[in-house]
């Protein structure tokens, strides 16, 4: 029987499964388990379903941290129960998307869940090459193009020439720590205790990375942090957006140090070429303008930009492909 040939983005919070040139399988990067028995309770949706309830002997784990593979045994359970979705018999051949800034070491680690799942054989594209990839820009362009990539767990930073990633660099900061300000805002502004799924409300549809001067509202539920008990608050941008700035700088920063790093001539076709914004958090409101004032270099969203690099894994060439020995 013939295998098939998929490719992965591990994501903090999301999985996302390309088949065919399509993202055919996407969802949360989460498993929840027995305390005491470490089984499985729950994978994906349901388990993101059961975060914020108090509910006993049960605990959440999201098995990829910050592009690395933090627990094998959640890890080797939440792949097979997405892959599923896709084929129950057929060996299928992974194409890993692979964090910029991956070390040999977190190859390996992928090397290891790849065993673990008894895949076929296993292949490796860099982010950076892959966002390209997808995103229509002529690889063979002369001249460099900026890539920022913002995670759930961090942001990646590329400059890319000629098809090769010239600099690179990382910042530990992405939208969980987006979230965690604005739960952290919310509890001071107006007392209110509030869920993941309250915050992930107030980034997409209240927040501003920039201070556009636009004051939106939105009521909001959650428990009061006095009383204990279930509260409802009406909650301004104007009081939650300030909450953001730091964390905005720290990858702002990132951004920069990689610009310093990289050879003037290219930094020069910046200025033209400009950069692409992709990743879980490049929808959010007034982050491309933010980061575009703060380093000088018009910034674009690309169209489905949390797709971008599980959509360019299967584009890669011979020639932009990592081959892990031992398959």
């Amino acid at each position: 029987m013939f295998s098939l040939r998929v490719g992965l983005d591990l994501g903090s919070s999301n999985v996302r499964i390309n088949v065919a040139g399509k993202v055919e399988v996407e969802g949360p990067s989460l498993v929840v388990v027995d305390v005491n028995s470490r089984e499985v309770k729950a994978v994906g949706e349901k388990a993101k379903e059961m975060l914020g309830k108090t509910l006993s002997g049960i605990e959440a784990i999201y098995p990829i941290e910050r592009g690395r593979v933090r627990d094998f045994s959640t890890a080797e359970a939440m792949l097979r129960f997405y892959f599923r979705q896709i084929s129950r018999v057929r060996t299928l051949d992974l194409r890993f998307v692979l964090p910029v800034t991956a070390s040999s070491v977190d190859k390996i680690c992928l090397i290891r869940l790849a065993k673990l799942l008894r895949s076929g054989s296993v292949e490796f594209v860099r982010s950076p090459i892959a966002t390209v990839l997808a995103s229509g820009v002529e690889m063979k362009q002369p001249g460099g193009l900026l890539i920022i990539d913002i995670g759930s767990g961090k942001t990646d930073i590329s400059v890319v020439s000629l098809g090769k990633i010239i600099t690179a660099g990382c910042v530990r900061v992405g939208g969980r720590d987006i979230g965690l300000a604005i739960a952290r805002s919310v509890r001071k502004e107006y007392g209110l205790i509030v869920n993941q799924s309250i915050v992930d409300t107030l980034q997409s549809s209240l927040v501003s990375a920039s201070q556009n001067g636009n004051v939106l509202e939105r009521n909001i539920a959650g428990l009061d942090a006095s009383s204990g008990l279930p509260s409802e608050r009406k909650v301004s941008s104007e009081l939650i957006n300030p909450a953001l700035a730091d964390t905005m700088k720290r990858i702002a920063n990132g951004v920069a140090e990689v610009l310093r790093r990289t050879p003037c001539e290219l930094c020069a076709d910046l200025l033209d070429n400009g950069a692409i914004l992709v990743g879980g958090c490049a929808k959010m409101s007034g982050i491309s303008q933010f980061l575009g004032d703060y380093i000088g270099i018009p910034i674009r969203v690309v169209d489905t930009p949390e797709h971008c690099a599980c959509l360019g894994c299967s584009l890669a060439s011979d020639k932009q492909i990592e081959r892990a020995g031992g398959f």
